[in-house]
């Protein structure tokens, strides 16, 4: 199964933000540094998004067949069947 992330404009507009933030607020040295911080969380998110949580998911999800769920405000992710072509 093939999940997709799609951030909403907004994510996408905190994560630059705090790119920035981090380095103005001296937590880096160097914007590059902020960047790859920045990026670690990114690849966090997209490692760790299809792992199932400590919480049952209610069967009534499972019967809906949902293929777009949202795990938090600008973050949804999509479920694909992959396809044999």
């Amino acid at each position: 199964m093939e999940i997709k992330i799609v951030y909403e404009e907004n994510v996408l507009h905190f994560l630059d933000s705090l790119l920035f933030l981090l380095f103005e607020k001296n937590y880096f040295n160097y914007v590059e540094n902020a960047y790859v911080y920045v990026e670690n969380i990114v690849a966090y998110v997209e490692r760790n998004i299809g792992i199932v949580s400590n919480r049952e998911t209610p069967m009534a999800i499972f019967t809906l067949l949902m293929k777009q769920i949202k795990i938090q405000p600008g973050i949804y992710y999509f479920l694909n069947k992959m396809t044999n072509t």
